[in-house]
């Protein structure tokens, strides 16, 4: 998260470019595909609805998640073995604690 946070970058070590960095953003695949309106990335999707605009993030097996907003200096990461019961209405407590603290 920190190097998607900083572009590739951590502390003076580049770990990927920055043009690498922009390819893997959330991006309108509409120019390829005129009929789907999805926005994706590689491997990371559009995240808005999350934690605010420039939000982008990826959902993995059992509920892991990692989330990134750059404009508000923010990471999340979350690693699960499994979701459990609860694990809807714990992401949704987590995510509205998150939009608190950024103000969002």
């Amino acid at each position: 998260g920190v190097l998607l946070h900083n572009k590739g970058r951590y502390g003076n070590q580049e770990f990927f470019s920055e043009k690498t960095y922009k390819s893997i953003l959330p991006t309108s695949l509409k120019p390829h595909f005129p009929k789907i309106s999805t926005v994706y990335g590689i491997g990371f999707k559009n995240a808005a609805g999350r934690l605010g605009p420039g939000t982008y993030g990826h959902g993995g097996g059992c509920g892991t998640q990692i989330i990134v907003n750059p404009g508000k200096r923010l990471v999340f990461a979350m690693v699960r073995d499994a979701p459990g019961e609860e694990y809807k209405a714990r992401m949704a407590d987590i995510m509205a604690h998150l939009r608190s603290w950024i103000g969002e």
